[in-house]
């Protein structure tokens, strides 16, 4: 699929940030913008390969291990926040680990499915936020996502478009002004710490 084993004079010239245009490719160069979102974790791999850990280590260490760890660890925190205390949310874990959509997704676009995983964690601190009507949460849910799209952006729209429609069932079955505006505002801020953590790639595209 896409994913490739980069060699350690590659991954070096991430750090301590990577390049959009790469000139040594021809006919002006390259344009690597369409996933300048993930220059965070490129710059990360690059810092590894300056001290010497190789595509081998990173890889595993942002990649692998994240995501056999979080898929089931997500989906179960995930279910028992929708379905409550129930031995029923251990059966989400079984049934994530045998889905076949991750198993080729994880062996041939990594940063995707590990970005889906990571959204089970945003789904989370976003229904904290609207259920305690906590700012704190909301904090967390602008943070998550940005965590999203440092892997693929895909899914934090997705994500977003998500909460969104549950933002707007909640508010039509409850019809609660006060706490409608609260749940307004909390996203506000969610909206606010992502854009602003965004913003080293969306400013650029911008102009």
């Amino acid at each position: 699929g896409d994913w490739h084993w980069p060699d350690n004079p590659v991954l070096a010239n991430y750090s301590p940030w990577p390049s959009v245009w790469d000139s040594s490719l021809g006919l002006g160069g390259e344009n690597r913008f369409s996933a300048v979102f993930r220059f965070p974790i490129y710059a990360v791999t690059g810092l590894l390969a300056v001290l010497g850990a190789g595509w081998t280590v990173s890889e595993k260490l942002l990649y692998f291990v994240p995501f056999a760890v979080l898929l089931p660890v997500g989906g179960w925190l995930l279910a028992r926040e929708i379905m409550g205390r129930t031995k029923w949310a251990l059966l989400t874990p079984v049934l994530l680990v045998g889905a076949t959509y991750f198993m080729l997704e994880s062996n041939g676009e990594v940063p995707l499915a590990l970005a889906e995983v990571i959204s089970f964690f945003v789904l989370i601190a976003f229904l904290k936020t609207v259920r305690q009507l906590s700012f704190r949460w909301a904090l967390f849910t602008g943070l998550l996502l940005s965590v999203v799209a440092l892997y693929d952006v895909r899914p934090a729209y997705l994500c977003v478009l998500l909460m969104a429609m549950y933002f707007v069932i909640v508010s039509v079955a409850e019809r609660n002004w006060q706490v409608f505006l609260r749940r307004t505002g909390l996203g506000a801020v969610a909206a606010l710490v992502f854009v602003g953590l965004q913003a080293f790639w969306l400013v650029p595209l911008l102009t």
